[in-house]
């Protein structure tokens, strides 16, 4: 049985994401201070849900034996597979020059998020967490 997809917590992420992309590198599940933490959109998406702070620890959370990408995608309502093409997906091929790489944009994270769960972003739909 697949699990069922949490649309508002996908709301609630991207928002964050979108009111603050300062805050936002899909590079690294968290960098930064902890008074000025970046998250990855898993990892926004986990302290949302669970309103705890969280820290670089090589990819766990603190206090939780679980892999962000694990806990996330369970709260998201994702499969392991979807998980992985949404989570993982950290560069793209560069429209001007498809022979490099370059950083996701917003964009790219909305658009895979819609090609691999049916879900569509909305801006403006949903406020963004402060």
């Amino acid at each position: 049985m697949r699990p069922r997809l949490n649309t508002g917590l996908f709301r609630k992420a991207l928002a964050h994401i979108e009111a603050h992309p300062e805050k936002w590198n899909q590079s690294q599940w968290v960098s930064g201070s902890p008074l000025k933490p970046t998250m990855c959109f898993a990892a926004r998406a986990y302290a949302i849900a669970t309103n705890e702070t969280l820290t670089n620890a090589g990819g766990l959370i603190i206090g939780n034996s679980r892999p962000i990408a694990e806990t996330a995608a369970a709260l998201l309502g994702l499969t392991q597979a979807q998980a992985e093409r949404i989570f993982f997906y950290v560069r793209r091929r560069s429209v001007k020059s498809p022979e490099l790489w370059t950083h996701v944009r917003f964009e790219d994270l909305c658009r895979r998020i819609e090609q691999v769960t049916g879900f569509r972003y909305q801006p403006g739909t949903d406020d963004a967490p402060a």
